[in-house]
């Protein structure tokens, strides 16, 4: 294992003026001169890559390619070489800078979709909707029977099976099939006769 050292500036980012650190890595050579960020960023571009791939990242790629170059940038400017190697330090705050930024975009993401949900909510009155839907629903329903028109609201406005309106109504699953098919027929009657007005 070659040892590199490297000398990094504190840039008023709480780091205390120049210090020697030295960088653990087998595919490097021991270099005299100090590294610059761009060179390990150079370098530890795999790293980040790498952990985009295990963390499943492929929308918004640069984004979070971003987001483990800060990460990158942060583990240079605050290695200390008494607390382990470089590579071991880099790694960790790449891979939580990563899923930092993520979870701040799922957060994102859910507040805005509770908000958009929140003021749809305050714009429709359900209720309005519902008079709508019967409006415009009885313009169809005229010559059904009861039960036609029975089955109509139960399965069209209320949503329901029709093994739930046999519950309700207290008749055989057949008998809401037979109410069903001579509905749709009727409707369907009433429709044609409607465009053709």
């Amino acid at each position: 294992m070659l040892v590199c050292l490297f000398f990094s500036a504190g840039l008023g980012l709480g780091h205390r003026g120049i210090k020697e650190q030295a960088l653990v890595r087998r595919d490097f050579k021991v270099e005299q001169y100090p590294l610059s960020f761009e060179e390990i960023a150079r370098k530890y571009e795999p790293l980040i890559k790498s952990q985009l791939k295990k963390l499943h990242v492929f929308k918004d790629f640069e984004l979070y390619y971003q987001a483990g170059l800060i990460g990158l940038w942060e583990a240079y400017l605050q290695f200390e070489e008494s607390k382990g190697t470089f590579s071991s330090f880099a790694y960790s705050k790449i891979r939580w800078k990563i899923t930092d930024e993520i979870k701040k975009d799922i957060r994102i993401q859910e507040k805005q979709t509770t908000v958009s949900d929140d003021v749809l909510s305050g714009v429709i009155d359900p209720s309005s909707v519902y008079l709508l839907e019967t409006e415009i629903l009885q313009s169809y329903l005229t010559g059904l029977t009861d039960n036609q028109c029975k089955w109509v609201v139960h399965s069209v406005l209320e949503q329901k099976q029709t093994k739930q309106i046999a519950a309700e109504e207290g008749v055989s699953i057949e008998a809401v099939k037979s109410w069903r098919k001579a509905a749709i027929k009727k409707i369907i009657q009433n429709a044609r006769e409607m465009r053709t007005e």
